[in-house]
């Protein structure tokens, strides 16, 4: 009877390590997704504006700062006319606290990169 409870109190350590496992994958999938849609924001409003202005770029750095990442770099059309290409390049540094082992933990950094051409359109609300 004893041993029935050593099984399964390993079994449960177990488990709960793979459930962390589990839940940190999604970590950088939902990272990356929140970046995707913080560039897909700043991509409308230069299509809108004509080219990547100070106040977005600020506006885009300061977002991503704040969900995590580091060393953020934007590069990004100034000025296009109706009709030209324009591009938006974005790369950020997400650090993460894995689970390496059944009771190790280590940090990495993933880099993260946004890279699109569009072309300048006029929106109407």
């Amino acid at each position: 009877m004893p041993s029935k409870v050593v099984v399964s109190g390993v079994v449960l350590v177990i488990l709960a390590a793979f459930i962390v496992f589990i839940v940190e994958f999604f970590v950088p999938v939902s990272m990356k997704y929140d970046m995707n849609a913080f560039c897909r924001k700043a991509i409308i409003k230069m299509e809108t504006e004509g080219g990547l202005s100070a106040e977005a770029k600020a506006e885009l750095i300061e977002k991503m700062t704040n969900r995590g990442f580091k060393n953020i770099t934007v590069t990004g059309s100034a000025y296009a006319k109706y009709g030209e290409e324009m591009n938006l390049h974005v790369e950020a540094d997400a650090e993460f606290n894995r689970l390496i082992s059944l009771f190790g933990r280590a940090s990495s950094v993933h880099r993260m990169v946004y890279d699109k051409t569009f072309i300048a359109r006029k929106v109407v609300n």
